[in-house]
């Protein structure tokens, strides 16, 4: 019994730390992103600014939800809850959808580098 509340609490550890980091991608995403729309801001290059800076957000917002879903994956699998079950699908939809968009965005619009992409 003290083993499965000593691999519990390592868990629950371990959930903390990859929702914590994925909090600081995001937020590191959005530093860099406002850094870029400063820079590209002086540069006065509106469609340049606007691919690169919504390309570094989108990219960073969905590694953190990786790390949010790989968290809630572990603490789902602990503890099995109807509310930490729907939770989990709906992290798993929100992150699918973004990831669909940006990608297909990314593809369909020349990167920030100036060149067409296939």
């Amino acid at each position: 019994m003290e083993f499965i509340t000593f691999f519990e609490t390592i868990v629950q550890y371990m959930v903390f730390l990859f929702e914590a980091f994925g909090v600081l991608v995001i937020i590191w995403g959005g530093f860099l992103s406002i850094y870029y729309y400063i820079i590209e801001e002086l540069k006065q290059s509106p469609l340049d600014k606007i691919e690169k800076v919504r390309f570094i957000l989108g990219t960073k917002m969905l590694i953190g939800l990786e790390f949010f879903l790989a968290g809630d994956v572990l603490g789902t699998v602990v503890q099995p809850t109807w509310n930490s079950i729907g939770l989990l699908g709906a992290l798993v939809v929100i992150r699918t959808v973004l990831s669909y968009y940006l990608e297909r965005e990314v593809h369909q619009k020349k990167h920030f580098s100036g060149k067409a992409s296939n």
